[in-house]
């Protein structure tokens, strides 16, 4: 069975978003693939994280994931610190990266503007290296990745490459897996980029711990444009386009069956049905992070046990990589 490794990090408060990226998919993607669902503490960390929030977000995410339905039977669901495996490849693996194609990641470029240089840490900079050692620890053939992480996926099918040809080896070469809708929710104010509360205010992102009221308010008030027609354009019309993603994520249609069921009707109906949907998706979820929430001893076993069996896959690979490159075994 071919492997799938996907991470979300816990830097912030769960939005709908999170569950758009993959998390919603889990379903699918563990009747094809043997999965393994990491929360990546270690990638959270390359920018200042305040030690409490980071440790509840983490145990968060984990109630998250299984308030989702996830099945610790058909998928592996673990920290990525507890995975100490993680970082030691990381080690071996900078040496097959370059310092000019790091500085040119634009995510580095990005989060690294406004810092005087001698603020920006080396984490942010190998942040890239990282994220290709979750993937190549579990020799993972397919990765979920939206627009925004595809530069850094292409960076580790390159390293990869650059192993597999110094070493004669045949490392598998990660797959990027995109769905039809897009990879990402934009904002419901500020489409044109990712969902977040910096690029929008409040009004821009649904959080889990939104009340649903608030949720459908948020839908109601969401960007769209003066055209009135219910058409998938993400160029020219990226506010209804956004919209139109999330109701086909959401209800496992297509865009091309979403705009033929809301053909004719205006941007008041579709918002309202589209809030609707997201409320019978949401509500479910939310209550049942609650309950999960209320034993975090219970969410310690889940993650642990997660990561015993992350380990036994990761030690092995590990060690092969290891004797590959001619490291002398313990």
């Amino acid at each position: 069975m071919s492997i799938c490794y996907t991470a979300i990090k816990p830097s912030g408060e769960i939005t709908l978003g999170n569950y758009f990226g993959t998390v919603c998919q889990w379903k699918s993607l563990s009747a094809v693939y043997q999965c393994f669902f990491s929360v990546a503490d270690l990638h959270a960390i390359t920018v200042h994280q305040d030690p409490e929030l980071l440790h509840a977000r983490c145990l968060r995410f984990i109630a998250f994931y299984m308030a989702c339905g996830f099945d610790l039977d058909k998928a592996t669901l673990y920290i990525q610190s507890h995975v100490a495996e993680h970082t030691e490849l990381q080690w071996l693996l900078t040496n097959f990266a370059h310092v000019g194609e790091l500085e040119r990641m634009t995510q580095y470029k990005d989060k690294s503007q406004g810092f005087k240089e001698q603020a920006i840490s080396a984490g942010l900079l190998n942040y890239p290296i990282l994220m290709a050692a979750d993937i190549l620890l579990f020799q993972a053939n397919v990765v979920p990745v939206g627009d925004d992480q595809k530069q850094h996926l292409e960076l580790t099918r390159e390293i990869i490459g650059r192993f597999n040809h110094r070493y004669q080896s045949n490392w598998p070469i990660p797959q990027p897996l995109i769905r039809e809708s897009g990879g990402k929710l934009m904002g419901l104010q500020n489409p044109d980029k990712k969902m977040s509360k910096s690029e929008g205010g409040e009004n821009n992102v649904i959080f889990f711990t939104d009340n649903m009221k608030s949720v459908q308010k948020k839908i109601m008030k969401a960007v769209t444009d003066s055209d009135g027609t219910i058409a998938f354009d993400p160029i020219k019309r990226p506010g209804i386009s956004n919209l139109i993603s999330l109701y086909a994520t959401l209800s496992n249609k297509s865009i091309w069956a979403v705009c033929q069921q809301f053909d004719g009707h205006g941007y008041g109906h579709f918002k309202q049905d589209l809030a609707e949907l997201v409320v019978s998706v949401m509500a479910p979820i939310q209550a049942q992070m609650h309950s999960y929430l209320n034993d975090p001893g219970m969410l310690l076993a889940i993650a642990r046990q997660g990561a015993d069996k992350a380990r036994v896959v990761a030690q092995q690979n590990l060690a092969v990589f290891k004797d590959v490159m001619g490291l002398v075994a313990r």
